[in-house]
């Protein structure tokens, strides 16, 4: 026997009741959430095909009669490289709000910044040239796309903040303007630090842990952290002891030694 195609019937009426509009339309799609409001009469017609039609007619024609919240997609919003001026501007706005570093951290998040290492700036191939002296710090760079693969990310390195996480913290941060070094800036850190350091923020290999090896390793630990019932291969369980993370003691516990 063919499958019933689910249809509903929506007519549209004036205050007078006069007929606006007349819609046969998928019923299955129909219910996931109205399309469009509308301020007068409406008249639906629509079959009960099995149990699992109740609930979703039910929210359908709540969210007809209270005026709930439509469904509506979310678009995604690609971020893009930002011009020189606008990259001036952007740091002038987000020094004038941030009032400690913790602030500032949340800020740039919000706006899609991330924390890096030197190494996996480094890595990265950025055109960032952080001073020797500044090894020691962690840099806020924009990410402007997210890959499945971490190491296929991509940012904008023109505009990078260095902070001290690692150690004792320092009531100063470093402003990366253009790929190098542009200012010394005097920010506290709040008395007690609130701020959690996401997952993959902090990542520090062993010196003699290869490129390749780097990238792998990376590229594993972003799909444990994004499944996090899947099991370790032998090489991440070969260099967890030697590569510093967030993560390590959750994501040994799934190591199995054979």
């Amino acid at each position: 026997m063919a499958a019933i195609e689910k249809k509903m019937r929506i007519q549209l009426f004036d205050k007078e009741f006069n007929m606006l509009s007349d819609r046969l339309v998928s019923q299955d799609i129909e219910l996931k959430g109205p399309k469009e409001k509308h301020d007068g009469p409406i008249r639906v017609e629509f079959a009960l095909f099995d149990q699992d039609d109740v609930p979703l007619c039910i929210t359908y024609l709540r969210k007809l009669l209270e005026n709930l919240p439509l469904e509506l997609k979310e678009k995604k919003v690609k971020i893009s490289e930002i011009d020189s001026e606008s990259r001036e501007e952007l740091l002038k706005a987000v020094m004038a709000q941030a009032t400690n570093q913790e602030q500032l951290i949340e800020i740039l998040r919000e706006k899609g910044f991330r924390f890096l290492t030197p190494d996996h700036i480094s890595d990265l191939g950025l055109k960032l040239e952080i001073e020797e002296k500044h090894k020691d710090f962690q840099f806020m760079v924009l990410c402007m796309k997210e890959a499945k693969i971490a190491s296929n990310d991509r940012y904008d390195p023109q505009l990078a903040f260095g902070i001290k996480l690692l150690g004792d913290k320092i009531d100063r941060i470093l402003i990366y303007l253009y790929g190098k070094f542009d200012s010394r800036v005097k920010l506290e850190w709040p008395a007690k630090v609130k701020v959690s350091f996401q997952k993959m923020e902090m990542v520090k290999f062993p010196p003699y842990m290869k490129l390749e090896e780097r990238e792998k390793f990376r590229n594993e630990l972003r799909m444990l952290n994004a499944n996090p019932e899947k099991v370790p291969s032998k090489f991440f369980g070969r260099w967890m002891d030697d590569v510093d993370f967030k993560e390590k003691e959750v994501i040994k516990g799934k190591i199995s030694v054979a």
